[in-house]
């Protein structure tokens, strides 16, 4: 990287090979590809609007040209969403809903939407003896029950699961290992701040005094979860400290109240929280934010709504209240800039000129106690202002066989360590 923070080279690694049917090197024109199409079309593309040029230096050399320096951008590359693709394949098929060409440690067998996919190992994968297994199977099964069953009759080698209490069903069997740590992500209320009475800035404010996130840690996760400032546990380096965050999160309902009288609401109003049906958490927590608003005089109607209709909705903004999950981000400017910045993303319509300062100031910064400084002043503000409620940060539970080695909870939830898994028969 030069040291005005506005290039970063990569030397690509050498001998990384594109599965079939692209079957051939990974180049530096694949990078230049797949930032292009990052740029121009990925939901997030304001994480990437800082690349001014990719520069194909070399077959195995690439410079990132910036705009600003951005001190975030390393973490976005690293996330998921920022995955590298094979130009001919995405050329060749519009998309890849359908298709499948990565360089990881898996190739694709069999995929059966709602039900199984089938991976195989890949026989030219850059890391010489990885993975160690031939074959994993990867099965939706809709039933919780049966994924316990399964384990306990050691049809199933792993499971992540999502009802709480089978934590503790299953927490002292011996011929199993369990994993619980928190997630990156959080559930939360997201408010649309174009739509009235949500217009005028005390009545996010109202809701979230309102809202008892402690009941929601009880009744929605049994209490397999965290209250959490908007840098979330694994974020423990951005994270503020709790006697800042945490004053926030004690219900006031006369502060309800008086800021309700405030912006001209004394005798409350009545709105709509949306939900996808399918999501248990979601259904549970906007129970508990209706009975928690009720008792200020806003009357909560709870709207259950299609995940592919959510989808639309929510990237069109035409939501009033709605529950979200998120998987999170590991770096502050990944997690809060895009949901924030008037020139972003902004699903909450939350457009506040203090912010997009501290925001801006964020993403050019390198210095970690400087960084760490602005991002404390954004999560004060989000706070503060609430552009949108945190409800928790709920526990990963996983469970494997003993006999299963090498698994890694991923803060992600993302199933990124496979590659590492054997298994010890």
């Amino acid at each position: 990287m030069k040291t005005d923070g506005k290039q970063i080279e990569f030397r690509l690694r050498r001998g990384v090979m594109w599965l079939p049917p692209a079957s051939r090197e990974l180049n530096a024109d694949d990078i230049k590809f797949s930032y292009g199409r990052l740029a121009a079309e990925s939901p997030q593309k304001s994480d990437y609007a800082t690349i001014q040029d990719v520069e194909v230096v070399d077959k195995y050399t690439v410079a990132f040209h910036l705009s600003q320096p951005n001190a975030g951008l390393l973490a976005v590359m690293a996330y998921p969403y920022g995955n590298i693709v094979n130009k001919e394949t995405v050329e060749k098929n519009g998309d890849l809903k359908k298709v499948a060409v990565g360089t990881g440690p898996f190739m694709l067998e069999e995929w059966v939407p709602q039900a199984e996919l089938r991976l195989v190992k890949n026989p030219t994968y850059f890391t010489k003896g990885r993975p160690y297994v031939d074959k994993v199977i990867l099965r939706v099964i809709p039933e919780e029950s049966s994924i316990v069953a399964g384990l306990r009759a050691n049809s199933v080698h792993h499971a992540m699961l999502e009802e709480n209490k089978n934590f503790d069903l299953l927490k002292t069997e011996k011929s199993l290992v369990s994993y619980r740590t928190s997630r990156l992500g959080y559930d939360m209320v997201v408010i649309n701040f174009k739509e009235p009475p949500f217009d005028k800035p005390q009545v996010p404010q109202a809701v979230s005094w309102a809202v008892d996130r402690e009941e929601m840690v009880k009744v929605v996760t049994q209490g397999y979860a965290v209250l959490t400032a908007p840098a979330t546990p694994p974020m423990k380096l951005w994270q503020l400290p709790k006697d800042k965050w945490m004053p926030f999160y004690k219900p006031d309902l006369d502060k309800a109240k008086s800021l309700l009288a405030a912006a001209g609401l004394p005798n409350g109003f009545k709105t709509k929280l949306s939900v996808v049906p399918t999501f248990p958490s979601m259904v549970a927590g906007a129970q508990v934010i209706q009975a928690n608003l009720k008792r200020v005089g806003i009357d909560v109607e709870i709207e259950n709504v299609e995940y592919g209709i959510w989808i639309k909705r929510w990237g069109a903004k035409q939501f009033v209240m709605t529950m979200n999950i998120t998987g999170g981000s590991a770096d502050p400017d990944g997690a809060f800039y895009f949901r924030w910045h008037s020139k972003a993303l902004n699903p909450s319509n939350f457009f506040d000129p203090e912010m997009d300062r501290l925001l801006e100031q964020g993403k050019a910064t390198f210095d970690y106690n400087k960084r760490k400084a602005i991002y404390d002043q954004v999560q004060m503000l989000v706070l503060q202002r609430v552009p949108q409620i945190y409800s928790f940060c709920p526990d990963m539970i996983d469970f494997t066989q003993a006999y299963v080695r090498g698994f890694q909870q991923h803060p992600t939830t993302h199933l990124a360590g496979f590659e590492e898994v054997w298994l010890n028969q």
